[in-house]
């Protein structure tokens, strides 16, 4: 709603996101309704797209926060209000707001202890920051600006204007998030051709890397270096990866690796982890115990990552196999007890049913899916009923 002097009232009501109807009532009293397109960049020909950025308002006077938030609203933000600056740093704090719009002059908590309290936090020191106030003498506006405002408003401030700074500002810092991911991105590929033995997209280590790893455990054991008595192999293979490449996309697809990644290597603590191919992972665990123990520990893994994860829909359903060999029991050397774990994963890739499966010479022979082709190994189940992770990681103490 705008008032001006000698030119009447405009109340603007937003019917959707094309469209918005305005009542113009004139000096005379006459009454005028009007239709008329939003201007907005829209691509017709893509879905339509609602703005989900969330506005933080702070300021002491209700009737100028109630118009301020519900002129948002009419915008399509989401938005939070605070009636004094101690309960907006809350609110900032809780929510992380995208952009915050605070008073200057509001009792106890003013807008400038607000502005300092937010670039002193790590978290919220990067949230556009613009200022409502009445006044706008010089030494007020540069005492903002060296706290680092981005903007002031008077108010009481035009709806066209509140909502042209609070776009100019969301979309200035946008683009420069976008430069701050660009240039990490060019970093990353500069780390890739620096560093050859780390995967990008779960920053965790590569196959080459890995089989290293592995390599050095065996070698140190069959020294008898330090305290290593036996290692064991698991070759996880995410079965849903390509099925949420196809449902979601393969951005989705990406972003689950990452998180499955994440996941595991928490979950596969203290083993070793790394990106064995494109939905195969790999753990190495030291000192691992008998077979039960291997057991327990793999059974509790796939429980772990077999929950729901957050982005993707609760009822979709995760699905991995798993392949274990053991050292010395099963191999000599780290190349052959990768291959091993890789063959008993494969076995398990063929079954309707997912699980784990230990490595076996005497049992049905079958050749290995990625990486070995032309080789026939065997396989065998492995399966227990398990107790929690927490005692296996005590179990494994023991034997160490």
């Amino acid at each position: 709603m705008d008032s001006y002097l000698n030119c009447g009232l405009n109340i603007n009501l937003a019917l959707d996101i094309f469209e918005e109807m305005s009542i113009i009532a004139d000096s005379a009293g006459n009454s005028v309704w009007r239709i008329f397109h939003r201007v907005r960049d829209l691509d017709f020909n893509q879905p339509m797209q609602l703005p989900q950025k969330t506005i933080l308002v702070i300021d002491d006077e209700f009737s100028i926060r109630q118009h301020i938030v519900e002129t948002l609203k009419l915008n399509q933000f989401q938005t939070l209000d605070a009636e004094d600056g101690a309960s907006g740093l809350i609110l900032a704090r809780r929510c992380r707001p995208d952009l915050i719009l605070c008073a200057v002059r509001m009792p106890n908590v003013d807008g400038y202890d607000v502005l300092a309290e937010i670039q002193q936090d790590s978290d919220l020191a990067t949230i556009p920051f613009i200022f409502l106030t009445a006044r706008t003498s010089y030494e007020e506006v540069r005492r903002g600006m060296n706290l680092g405002a981005d903007d002031y408003l008077i108010k009481p401030c035009r709806s066209r204007d509140l909502i042209g700074a609070i776009e100019s500002m969301i979309r200035k810092y946008e683009m420069m998030n976008r430069n701050h991911l660009r240039q990490v991105q060019d970093f990353k590929m500069q780390l890739a051709q620096i560093s050859p033995h780390w995967d990008m997209m779960t920053d965790l280590p590569n196959r080459s890397s890995f089989q290293d790893h592995l390599r050095t455990l065996c070698n140190r054991s069959d020294n008898h270096i330090g305290d290593i008595s036996s290692v064991a192999m698991l070759s996880i293979k995410v079965r849903s990866y390509r099925n949420v490449c196809l449902t979601f996309g393969q951005e989705s697809g990406d972003q689950f690796l990452k998180l499955f990644a994440d996941r595991l290597m928490i979950a596969a603590s203290p083993g070793f982890v790394g990106r064995l191919s494109e939905d195969v992972f790999g753990v190495v665990l030291e000192n691992a115990g008998n077979s039960g123990t291997v057991s327990e520990f793999t059974q509790t893994l796939l429980g772990i990552l077999s929950t729901p994860y957050p982005p993707l829909e609760k009822n979709l359903r995760i699905q991995c196999d798993v392949g274990i060999s053991e050292y010395p029991q099963h191999a000599s050397n780290a190349e052959a007890l990768m291959l091993q774990s890789n063959v008993a994963m494969s076995w398990c890739c063929t079954q309707i049913t997912t699980g784990f499966r230990f490595y076996r010479t005497h049992l049905i022979s079958f050749p290995v899916i990625l990486g070995f082709e032309g080789s026939r190994y065997s396989a065998i189940s492995g399966r227990a009923c398990l107790p929690s992770k927490t005692a296996f990681c005590q179990k494994m103490k023991k034997t160490s």
